[in-house]
């Protein structure tokens, strides 16, 4: 795990700094995405700075609708009754990709209605960036210990192990497929609650906590620091990377089919019907989600629904012609202007 990949503290700037790695991989997938899009949208003679600008509407509306989709999945073990701030505070982790995703979609399909602008040519143009974007991300959520996998053979050479006090770790205690030694674990006054110590003695949170511990024990602060970056979880599946390696082969495909495809829209519908397979898969590796919903996971039941749509789509989009009306090749406002301008007329050649 590496959740935090730089940390600042600027002489100006009263606060610490620091640069998360999903947030940063967010960014680079986002960033990335975006230029691969716009990129595709100049061979294809569409509008460049429209996908920037769809872009920027599509980055911002993910971000709110991943935050409500967890929001909303996670309200009564999470969120009833702490506040505002706590359902809006995406620092602290949580959020969903169908939420963003939905939210995105929805956004796009707006603002390009707004522009009178083809959305079966710009969410073509988009699919492939989304799941590249996607791929990025997963990095992120690899660094930063979250959407774990279940547990592997120790011989695996891919398995993986997430430290003390990670996510995984804490989950892995509570269903008690770890062990812990008595100076690790706290027990409230009432004797009702016991969880994991942090051992973080810098942070005032924790540090009296993990000194009450170590006096009790007979221990010093440092030492079970110490002991603490021993331990770690069992293997586990790193679901994250599988789930980033299946979203590049599919941003790879996507675009191979969209300079190849002769139906506009097809790239999406494809990218609705394959991806959710691949979603259902990677949670039955992951072991992060509950099944709360019809006996699956959320996002399950959100693939099997976005699967139904891009069959759908198919179909729809076999009684549409096969171009949109509104597909029109993009001029630049420059070569507009120059069209306009009218022509000089020729010289003739002088007589001798």
């Amino acid at each position: 795990m590496w959740p935090t990949i730089i940390h600042l503290e600027l002489p100006f700037w009263p606060h610490e700094f620091d640069i998360r790695s999903y947030g940063l991989m967010l960014m680079i997938g986002f960033l990335g995405g975006t230029w691969w899009a716009a990129r595709r949208a100049q061979r294809v003679k569409a509008n460049p700075e429209l996908v920037v600008n769809c872009g920027f509407v599509a980055l911002i509306a993910a971000i709110v609708g991943a935050r409500l989709f967890y929001v909303i999945h996670y309200w009564d073990q999470h969120f009833a009754g702490r506040g505002f701030w706590a359902a809006v505070n995406i620092t602290a982790g949580g959020m969903e990709f169908y939420g963003g995703f939905l939210g995105a979609v929805s956004a796009l399909l707006v603002y390009l209605w707004w522009n009178k602008a083809s959305w079966r040519l710009y969410l073509d143009i988009f699919a492939p960036s989304l799941a590249f974007g996607l791929a990025v991300t997963r990095v992120g959520c690899f660094l930063n210990g979250c959407c774990w996998g279940g547990v592997c053979p120790e011989h695996l050479p891919w398995a993986v192990h997430f430290p003390y006090g990670s996510a995984p770790f804490v989950r892995q205690w509570d269903e008690r497929t770890v062990a812990l030694p008595a100076e690790f674990i706290y027990v409230s006054r009432s004797g009702t609650q016991a969880w994991p110590i942090n051992p973080a003695p810098d942070d005032p949170k924790y540090a009296d906590a993990l000194a009450g511990q170590a006096r009790k024990f007979g221990r010093t602060p440092k030492e079970l620091v110490a002991e603490a970056s021993t331990m770690h979880s069992s293997s586990l599946h790193p679901a994250q990377l599988y789930a980033s390696i299946n979203a590049a082969l599919l941003a790879f495909l996507l675009s191979v089919v969209f300079y190849r495809r002769k139906r506009q829209g097809i790239v999406l519908a494809l990218f609705l019907t394959l991806y959710p397979i691949m979603r259902v898969f990677e949670e039955i590796i992951r072991m992060d989600n509950p099944h709360d919903t019809a006996g699956l996971t959320i996002s399950q039941f959100v693939s099997v629904l976005i699967f139904v749509t891009g069959v759908s789509l198919f179909v729809i989009l076999r009684r549409l012609p096969l171009r949109s009306p509104k597909a029109v090749p993009y001029v630049p406002p420059w070569e507009q202007e120059e069209a306009k301008k009218p022509e000089k007329p020729k010289e003739r050649g002088k007589r001798r």
